[in-house]
């Protein structure tokens, strides 16, 4: 008899912290990507969702997540995106990472910034000094949401971002 697993109690599809016994099939954490593979079933197909933590930051993708197959958070709260809205999303998270790294070297180090960047679907500010800043999302499509992260989990956020879009 084969066990199906159960749902876990979770404001998101993407479980944060999960037990090997709740996903029965496979189960692989590369450093601070944890990947979940799981059958539902002789005849179903398998689930792939691989999720990015760091300190004060989150990142998910599950490819079969139908409408909203990304998910972006922080420390307490999390919203889910659509392919596009994360395609944006990793878009303008470059672009205001380069910007501010342009702009730093014409700054004083103790000189505050606000610089934001914007399309359709999200708008992103950076607010702080170049070398330390958080940031701020408002989703603007459809449905609406808002979050922000503080500094020290901007430089995770970013190389988290990076090292998703490769998947």
């Amino acid at each position: 008899i084969r066990k199906r697993p159960r749902r876990i109690n979770s404001p998101s599809r993407f479980p944060l912290r999960a037990k090997a016994a709740e996903f029965p099939a496979y189960r692989y954490i590369f450093y601070e990507i944890a990947i979940f593979r799981y059958s539902l079933g002789e005849n179903s197909a398998i689930v792939e969702r691989i999720l990015k933590k760091g300190a004060g930051w989150r990142l998910g993708w599950q490819p079969q997540g139908g409408a909203f197959p990304a998910l972006v958070g922080g420390e307490d709260w999390a919203v889910e995106l659509t392919a596009a809205e994360w395609g944006d999303f990793c878009r303008l998270l470059a672009q205001l990472g380069e910007a501010i790294a342009q702009i730093a070297p014409e700054l004083m180090p103790e000189e505050q910034l606000n610089c934001a960047v914007e399309c359709e679907t999200l708008w992103l500010e950076a607010d702080g000094t170049a070398a330390a800043y958080g940031l701020r999302l408002i989703l603007n499509s459809g449905r609406r949401a808002e979050g922000n992260w503080p500094p020290e989990a901007v430089a995770g956020l970013q190389q988290g971002a990076q090292m998703l879009t490769v998947f």
